[in-house]
């Protein structure tokens, strides 16, 4: 789940400098691995780059979040 990816130091560090080469060419080849997960890699980077510029206020996250596991739930 993105949750898990949000609480990844490693990717944490990639997400705020995607210019570092060891983590991009880390999770550049886990999505080649696991293309699977570019959608949760996609919505992890979304809401740590807008917690981190503060476009989307808490209460908005937090129905975000219910929202992403409402549809993992579906699927």
């Amino acid at each position: 789940m993105s949750e898990d990816f949000m609480s990844d130091s490693c990717f944490i560090e990639w997400v705020k400098s995607e210019n570092q080469l060891v983590e991009n060419n880390f999770w550049q080849a886990f999505l080649k691995k696991y293309p699977e997960k570019q959608e949760e890699i996609e919505i992890a980077k979304f809401i740590l780059n807008s917690h981190e510029k503060n476009i989307l206020p808490e209460n908005e996250v937090e129905s975000l979040w219910r929202r992403i596991n409402l549809t993992i739930s579906i699927i």
